[in-house]
């Protein structure tokens, strides 16, 4: 493909390890980086464009600046989940055609394997949104969303778990093919043999009808990816990537809505009519495969097949990328077997310029057309779709011009999308990697140790993340009057009733536990004892109400 006014895609990396070893989210982000500049034949004076959507911890967008040395005229702090890159890239494609930049940099760096991550970790970490009293509360969890759509999709098309099992097998057989995803599998310890649809099934159900090789992976990793505008294309190491079409869109549950109908249908619609392509044209169909059931509500809503015959069209091998009557699906081999560090969709768009570069493990002869699609979010609830089209064959650019130019709104293209940017323009200075300053979560003071924070209670049934509880005493008892006395007397008793031992070792108010109070005391210093009543049947800790 060539066509004047389209942005492309110029540079990639991927994060090699499903390891951090050490590594934050921070440095991952940076090495990517520093090694698809490299790809793309630049330096880091030339970025100019920045997009980031935060997941390393902190603001998004301007702390990644600092932190790489850079000084952009851009920033786009898109954060929608899994879907930020595909939405990124599109963005990207609109101010570099535009001429706002001439060099995009999308970062992307996890340690979610490294940290803590539990089932209901998207759904309740960030503070609730309004209608979190209605999901929450009911114990819903991330693997419980995407299992409701995919009980729906089998009840009312017929779906079938075989069919369901079939895109893990695919998965496999194209990460079998990558030397990376065999090596993640062997770090993960989980055995590098190719699967059949029986032993899917075997393995433990983790929410009905999604069993354990029906969900993605959960590893460290990350990526980068430049993207250049049109009149620095030509001048790059790799053939340019082109980016001739690309939509988004938000589907969120309504009382009438279709649970199994997904968000695809409007983004897919705007990114191939905006590239002037087909759905049966797209040789290579990078989607977002955070479960099985994910995948086959996006081959039907991005128009590869009809509603309800997703799980036929996922089914006899056509989506392996050396069978025909399909795309080939996720050719490193997805989240499901290479690589999900919980936001996936930046790996859609390194494995597509692959394919268009010939340069694929899983190679398919003579790509010339690819689709990354993301979901973020989580269907049955809320997400936000991104489809991005990708060309790399002159074939496509004939099929472009027909769409129309860069900037001309077809019927499938009603609106633009806009951006945010930084007024003062700069020319940046270059970063030093080696001596960029690591963040290691270690180094950071653990939120139980800030003031004013509950302290966490135990693990309640059906949610796995901690919650906060607060501990509930009676009212303390009333303090006794001091009887006159002399100045002493009355010091000593200040200090008897504080939990201070005083000069001869009393201890009548509780053990010694710090300066001031004993383990257990209120404000005024009471005894659990006295604080919790009679009837307190447990005197080593206060009552849970």
């Amino acid at each position: 493909m060539k066509a004047d006014g389209l942005a492309s895609i110029a540079g990639i990396d991927e994060f090699r390890s499903r390891l951090s070893f050490g590594k934050s989210a921070w440095q991952i982000k940076a090495e990517c980086a520093a090694r698809a500049l490299a790809d793309a034949g630049l330096d880091w004076q030339d970025v100019d464009a920045l997009y980031d959507c935060g997941e390393a911890g902190g603001m998004p967008g301007f702390p990644m600046a600092e932190y790489l040395g850079l000084h952009p005229s851009l920033i786009d702090n898109t954060a929608v989940g899994g879907s930020s890159f595909e939405l990124h890239a599109a963005h990207a494609d609109t101010a570099l055609s535009a001429g706002r930049a001439q060099v995009a940099l999308l970062t992307y760096g996890s340690t979610k394997r490294s940290g803590s991550y539990t089932a209901t970790d998207g759904l309740s970490a960030a503070p609730p949104i309004p209608s979190a009293n209605m999901e929450l509360r009911y114990g819903l969890t991330t693997p419980g969303a995407y299992a409701i759509c995919a009980s729906r999709h089998m009840a009312r098309y017929g779906t079938t778990a075989e069919q369901l099992a079939a895109v893990s097998v695919t998965a496999r057989a194209h990460a079998l093919r990558n030397p990376d995803a065999v090596a993640g599998l062997a770090a993960l310890r989980i055995k590098a043999t190719e699967l059949t649809a029986e032993m899917v099934l075997a393995s433990p159900m983790i929410a009905d009808p999604l069993h354990l090789l029906d969900c993605c992976l959960i590893n460290d990793g990350g990526g980068a990816v430049v993207i250049v505008a049109p009149d620095l294309a030509a001048d790059r190491p790799h053939p340019p990537v082109w980016i001739p079409g690309a939509g988004e869109a938000t589907r969120y549950l309504d009382n009438h809505d279709d649970i199994t109908v997904s968000a695809a249908v409007d983004s897919g619609r705007q990114a191939f009519g905006q590239a002037g392509v087909r759905p049966g044209e797209i040789d290579v169909a990078m989607i977002y495969d955070s479960f099985t059931i994910t995948v086959i509500v996006a081959l039907e809503d991005l128009g590869f097949c009809a509603k309800g015959e997703g799980g036929a069209f996922a089914d006899g091998g056509r989506l392996r990328f050396d069978e025909p009557g399909g795309p080939a699906l996720n050719t490193d081999g997805g989240g499901l077997s290479s690589s999900d560090p919980g936001m996936r969709g930046i790996f859609l768009l390194i494995e597509a310029t692959r394919q268009l570069r010939g340069t694929s493990t899983a190679q398919v002869p003579g790509a010339r057309l690819a689709v990354s699609h993301g979901t973020g979010g989580w269907l049955t609830t809320r997400h936000v779709a991104g489809t991005v089209v990708l060309g790399g064959t002159s074939d496509g650019a004939r099929r472009r011009g027909r769409a129309g130019r860069r900037g001309e709104p077809t019927a499938a293209e009603p609106r633009r999308t806009r951006h945010r940017r930084v007024l003062v323009r700069d020319g940046g200075r270059q970063a030093d990697l080696p001596r960029l300053p690591p963040v290691r979560g270690g180094g950071l003071l653990p939120a139980v140790a800030l003031p004013g924070r509950p302290e966490p209670g135990p693990r309640s049934p059906g949610f796995g993340r901690s919650r906060n509880r607060v501990r509930v005493h009676r009212a303390p008892a009333q303090r006794r009057a001091q009887a006159p006395g002399t100045a002493a007397g009355r010091a000593r008793g200040r200090a008897t009733q504080r939990g201070l031992p005083d000069a001869h070792g009393d201890r009548r108010r509780g053990s010694w536990r710090g300066p001031g109070r004993h383990a257990g005391s209120g404000a005024l210093g009471g005894s659990r004892t006295k604080a919790c009543g009679s009837r307190c049947s447990n005197r080593t800790a206060p009552r849970r109400v």
